[in-house]
């Protein structure tokens, strides 16, 4: 695999403390000494960050209790697919985060009459000099979003001061005049432009699951 994996707006219901449902970016780092680190990151909580470092000697016990088939090798590529199928398949595939006096993350398929399990990995939180790291790169990352924001907005406004109407707005007044020129020599020339702007929301599908109790054994 590549040195890290990074996939972000996972949906993850938490279950126990602070139930909700968030977003997570999540990444899955190799570390030089034969280690995966995977960090999770909540969009609604800049300081609510976990982690799992991930060592060959304690996955053989996950897969051995978890009756995994992949190697400590192909573990990353395999929580990453797990990952993308809770973003692309939420109807079937869904994260949950269980916080209570330990944390453990649970990827569960939702079939017709019951839910399968595939993966329990339990989490920790970062340690205080992480913590700060985390939350600085969070603030930097969001200070660059909301310059090439303001910069967008700059850009409109030019735009909209010059006499041109951004096709944001569904319009093209340049457009519309020398259509009317070329078209119309007499009369108001009231052309009419026509524009699908609109864009469909977008919905994260919730479940309520009532059987965490009963998983499989915790990684």
């Amino acid at each position: 695999m590549a040195n890290r994996l990074d996939i972000s707006d996972v949906p993850i219901e938490i279950q126990g403390h602070n139930a909700r449902q968030d977003l997570a970016s999540v990444s899955i780092i190799q570390q030089q000494n034969q280690e995966y680190l995977l960090l999770l990151s909540f969009e609604s909580d800049v300081f609510f960050n976990v982690k799992r470092s991930l060592q060959p000697e304690a996955y053989e016990g996950m897969r051995k209790e978890q009756q995994l088939v992949v190697d400590f090798e192909h573990f990353p590529l395999m929580f990453f697919k797990l990952l993308q199928a809770c973003v692309n398949e939420p109807q079937t595939h869904a994260c949950i985060m269980v916080v209570e006096e330990e944390m453990t993350l649970h990827v569960v398929c939702r079939m017709e009459h019951k839910i399968v399990e595939l993966l329990s990995v339990s989490m920790e939180l970062l340690d205080e000099q992480e913590q700060k790291e985390m939350v600085n790169h969070k603030f930097m990352e969001l200070k660059q979003r909301m310059k090439a924001f303001e910069l967008k907005i700059n850009q409109m406004s030019s735009m909209y001061r010059g006499g041109k109407t951004p096709s944001l707005f569904g319009k093209d007044l340049t457009a519309n005049n020398n259509n009317n020129h070329h078209h119309h020599h007499h009369g108001s020339g009231n052309g009419k432009h026509h524009s699908n702007s609109s864009t469909p929301s977008t919905t994260t599908n919730n479940f309520i699951h009532h059987n965490t109790s009963k998983r499989g054994g915790k990684g």
